[in-house]
């Protein structure tokens, strides 16, 4: 039986990568040692070190005059610490837009570090700026401004990135959305996004810094938490094996083509999206505006909530894993990211229609 893995992450490998990484397991590029053996100062690794940037810097049409990536560990929550601490500005606030429970997190941690203007973006259950945003950004410029652009465990992202509506530098937290779709990082100060959701396995997070933010001496954080530190990627052992899979990752999305990436994207939501608006069984909550590509939720409806467990047995059963919405809102929850391809939601689909029938 096929199994579909919509696990939030880490999740779905392409099965062209997984091939190569099974190859190249035993003997890495003819090197008589395996990729878990190769060393991080080995001109092999070098290879892999520097063919992932520069497909980054291909997928995204930016320079290292414009922007440098570095390649960290520790995930988002390291971020979320980093980033205050490194772009903080004297008599400054950071401000924060409340989109979900990960922006939530990254509020909490900027908080130990400085004052933060929180503003609830997604409130009434759509794009919605606070009233007061306007006049905040008139009278008060910011340190940075932060979003999170999109919220795995809500179900919701920023539609539109960047328009025009920023005024501080941009603070993005793309874990989850990373090499979705196309955006001008040049317009970011700063971009930052696990790897386990698109871009590999668990171990890697990239973070791309615009040069005249790197300039900044925020709250002059320590040797280790300073983002000029990790210039290179190599202060600490880097993990080896999480950057090699995203070397063959952005080699695939390269090949793919971003543009073609992101539109079947939205092809494989829209399917799950308009079978869930028209059941009598499923239900998505989530205002159109800002409903995930990535991170599709969905509730059985009311009266039907007993059925959640025999709904998830009928999953498995169809070699369906991994849809069990977040412990902190329950329901259903199908992550959709670059290696899902539409066969998945197919199969995802049918399975729904035919419990549906049967209950």
């Amino acid at each position: 039986m096929k199994v579909w893995n919509f696990n939030p992450g880490p999740a779905k490998l392409p099965e062209p990568v997984l091939l190569q990484i099974q190859q190249e397991l035993l003997d890495f590029q003819g090197t008589g040692i395996s990729i878990l053996e190769t060393s991080h100062r080995s001109v092999a690794f070098d290879k892999i070190l520097f063919g992932a940037e520069e497909n980054i810097r291909q997928l995204l049409k930016f320079t290292s005059d414009e922007c440098q990536i570095i390649f960290m560990q520790g995930g988002a929550n390291m971020q979320f610490f980093m980033a205050p601490l490194n772009l903080a500005v004297p008599g400054k606030p950071f401000v924060y837009h409340d989109t979900g429970y990960w922006s939530q997190k990254a509020i909490a941690a900027a908080k130990e570090i400085g004052e933060v203007w929180r503003i609830k973006t997604f409130e009434n259950g759509r794009f919605d700026l606070d009233p007061e945003y306007e006049t905040m950004q008139k009278y008060l410029k910011a340190a940075y401004e932060h979003i999170t652009s999109n919220e795995t465990i809500d179900g919701k992202r920023w539609r539109y990135l960047f328009d025009g509506r920023f005024t501080p530098p941009i603070v993005v937290d793309m874990s989850s959305d990373f090499l979705s779709r196309y955006f001008r990082v040049q317009q970011c100060g700063l971009v930052y996004a696990g790897a386990q959701k698109n871009l590999g396995i668990a171990g890697v997070t990239v973070v791309i810094i615009r040069n005249d933010m790197l300039k900044r001496n925020g709250l002059h954080p320590d040797k280790f938490h300073c983002y000029r530190t990790h210039l290179g990627s190599r202060y600490n052992t880097p993990p080896v094996v999480a950057i090699y899979v995203l070397k063959l990752m952005t080699d695939w999305i390269l090949a793919q083509g971003l543009d073609n990436i992101q539109d079947a994207n939205y092809q494989k939501a829209k399917r799950l999206y308009d079978y869930i608006d028209g059941s009598g069984l499923y239900e998505n909550n989530v205002h159109e505006d800002v409903r995930s590509v990535m991170n599709v939720v969905f509730l059985l409806k009311e009266g039907y909530e007993e059925l959640v467990n025999d709904l998830l047995e009928h999953f498995e059963d169809h070699g369906l894993i991994g849809l069990k919405g977040h412990r902190s809102v329950g329901g259903f929850r199908a992550s959709l990211y670059n290696a899902m391809p539409i066969d998945g939601v197919r199969a995802l689909v049918e399975a729904m229609k035919e419990f549906e029938r049967t209950h």
